[in-house]
């Protein structure tokens, strides 16, 4: 005599084709640090159909360079003016509903930088207010939809979680990241929005706090032989 298939696996078998298609609802951001720049990308998955309808659809108002043109234009009002962005791209999967988007900042007042005059160690400090530029799209004067970043990951960078991060096998790095759950009409139903920053090779994650990060690089060669005592006689 066979045994009977419990009722939760024959749900499970007859749901599964189903959901194979069906991405996670979540806003998902990894911001590569580097020295002078952040290559920001950029993953909104399981989209509310009809939003992603009206992504897909109003190419005038909604491209590659809409999200990283509204951070610029939010640094530019803060006298930023310097700050540029570059490489924007952006592409849509449409079995699972989603939108990837990718772009480099870049320019004068993103990043401040100093020697530590003890062992020619360079500091950075990272501004990073712009995490939580909201993104409005609009057709016209019609808002078709908002990307609500100031309600993912507005919480001060002092309560994000240090740890490392595997950016490819064998190669570990610091970060800092967000990992939280959010309501947003973005979505059908409760979504994971997750950034992480992650810091140059080599780097040491110094401090974060409020809107700003810090982080250390060892010296170059030439900052050691700048900091010599031979160099004067050279210079």
């Amino acid at each position: 005599m066979k045994a009977a298939v419990p009722l939760q696996a024959l749900l499970l078998l007859i749901l599964l084709p189903c959901l194979a298609g069906v991405a996670q609802a979540s806003v998902s951001v990894s911001a590569y640090v580097a020295v002078g720049e952040v290559s920001v990308q950029i993953e909104l998955a399981g989209l509310n159909a009809t939003i992603y309808d009206l992504a897909r659809t109003h190419a005038g108002a909604f491209n590659e360079t809409t999200v990283p043109e509204a951070i610029r234009a939010y640094l530019a009002d803060k006298g930023l003016e310097g700050i540029y962005y570059r490489d924007a791209s952006m592409s849509f999967n449409d079995t699972a509903k989603s939108i990837s988007i990718s772009f480099t900042l870049a320019g004068k007042g993103l990043m401040d930088f100093r020697y530590n005059k003890t062992d020619m160690s360079r500091i950075y400090e990272l501004r990073a207010d712009w995490r939580k530029v909201d993104v409005p799209v609009r057709d016209g004067g019609e808002l078709l939809f908002k990307i609500n970043f100031s309600s993912y990951f507005s919480k001060p960078l002092q309560e994000w979680e240090e740890g490392e991060c595997e950016v490819a096998p064998g190669d570990v790095r610091p970060c800092l990241s967000l990992n939280s759950t959010v309501e947003d009409r973005l979505f059908n139903t409760s979504s994971w929005a997750f950034w992480r920053f992650i810091l140059p090779k080599g780097a040491e994650l110094l401090w974060a706090k409020g809107d700003t990060l810090s982080f250390r690089m060892p010296p170059e060669p030439l900052d050691l032989f700048i900091a010599s005592p031979f160099w004067p006689f050279l210079a």
